[in-house]
């Protein structure tokens, strides 16, 4: 089986990974201090909102999904995220009509104040 411990972030610091087996055993035993401490295992993250797998020695894996809404440093909005069946990981992503979506909704006042949501994605 697949030993996996899921939390929001590894770091405040938005650049920062796991990089080594060590790294990665000793944040388990920090975060997952119930779980299985060897064999293969997976970390799960959000909080950088990038998509990315990093293997590491023995079976360790780091997984960010991404984010299904806003994604640092990507110029295109799209839907990312994971699909994780029978242990196999699918990485997926969806682009949408930001512009359009955000548009339609500032038109139904769907919710008040959503245009500082459609300028933040105008920034990009």
């Amino acid at each position: 089986g697949v030993g996996y411990c899921m939390t929001h972030r590894y770091s405040l610091d938005y650049s920062e990974r796991i990089a080594t087996a060590e790294e990665f055993d000793e944040y388990w035993r920090t975060a997952c201090p119930d779980s299985c401490s060897s064999g293969r295992r997976r970390l799960i993250f959000g909080h950088t909102h990038e998509q990315y797998i990093v293997s590491l020695s023995g079976g360790r894996e780091v997984i960010n999904p991404g984010s299904v809404s806003y994604q640092r440093g990507n110029e295109r909005v799209a839907a990312e995220y994971a699909i994780i069946e029978n242990g196999n990981i699918r990485m997926m992503r969806r682009e949408y009509p930001t512009e359009e979506l955000l548009k339609r909704a500032c038109e139904l006042e769907l919710a008040p104040g959503l245009e500082w949501i459609r300028d933040m994605f105008r920034k990009k």
